[in-house]
């Protein structure tokens, strides 16, 4: 399942089932995650509820819809950060 975090100022935060628990712990603590898709404070939302948007419609084998829908993966919007952030001094050099 794919989920949503709805921030008070309407901005919302799309979030992957194994994010969830990150997600409790942060609202439990007080203190901000990093999500695949934004970094959540939790001093600022309304609520968590399921989005349907990022899931694809179930087809049987000769194309009709099932019903049912299948979670398509977020990509992790961080993911060039967290490259950056393993390099050498010496290769951050060769970069910049």
């Amino acid at each position: 399942m794919t989920y949503k975090i709805i921030m008070m100022g309407g901005t919302e935060i799309p979030l992957d089932a194994d994010e969830i628990d990150g997600v409790m712990k942060a609202i439990a603590s007080g203190s901000p995650c990093r999500c695949k898709q934004g970094i959540f404070n939790p001093s600022s939302y309304s609520c968590i509820v399921a989005d349907k948007r990022v899931m694809e419609r179930e087809v049987n084998e000769i194309g009709q819809y099932t019903g049912r829908y299948i979670p398509i993966s977020l990509p992790n919007i961080f993911e060039k950060v967290d490259e950056l952030t393993k390099l050498t001094t010496a290769d951050q050099r060769l970069i910049g």
